[in-house]
């Protein structure tokens, strides 16, 4: 299934203002204005991942959850689980680092806690270094509860 987005004429002058005036770190806007001119934007989309918030060494998502998401016992599934960790980790290296990051996933560990069953899945990333390479944490919830249902750690390789 191909997913396709339309630019209107505001979306447009975002993207003239984002390609002009880049003060770091990246709100949300500007994550997802560089992601959807990039081509990527889609591709969160399509899985049903939004970006809610993003800052300084930090990126907030949710995961809409469909039948797709869902494993037996209608559990949040790990591979799920895995694309937003990974998906939030590179988003708050977009926000913090600029769209010139060319940051890639070199490792990823993920604890499973216990059954996610919700509607909708929060994550939030926050980097605890940044160099050539970024490590960061990552903690997933079900909206409505406060006990996470998963915990992740990554390192991503960032060229300079």
């Amino acid at each position: 299934m191909a997913c396709t987005v339309s630019l209107t004429a505001t979306a447009r002058a975002r993207h003239l203002t984002f390609m002009t005036d880049l003060s770091l770190p990246l709100n949300a806007e500007a994550v997802i204005a560089h992601m959807d001119k990039v081509g990527f934007l889609p591709q969160l989309e399509g899985f049903g991942l939004r970006i809610i918030e993003t800052g300084d060494r930090f990126a907030k998502t949710s995961l809409k959850i469909s039948p797709f998401h869902l494993r037996i016992g209608n559990t949040i599934s790990g591979p799920a689980q895995f694309t937003a960790a990974d998906t939030a980790l590179y988003l708050a290296i977009q926000a913090t680092l600029g769209p010139k990051a060319a940051a890639v996933t070199s490792q990823l560990n993920i604890h499973f806690l216990k059954a996610g069953r919700g509607a909708v899945m929060i994550t939030e990333a926050r980097l605890v270094k940044l160099g050539r390479q970024a490590v960061g944490e990552v903690t997933m919830r079900v909206e409505g509860d406060d006990d996470p249902i998963s915990i992740a750690t990554g390192i991503f390789a960032v060229p300079t």
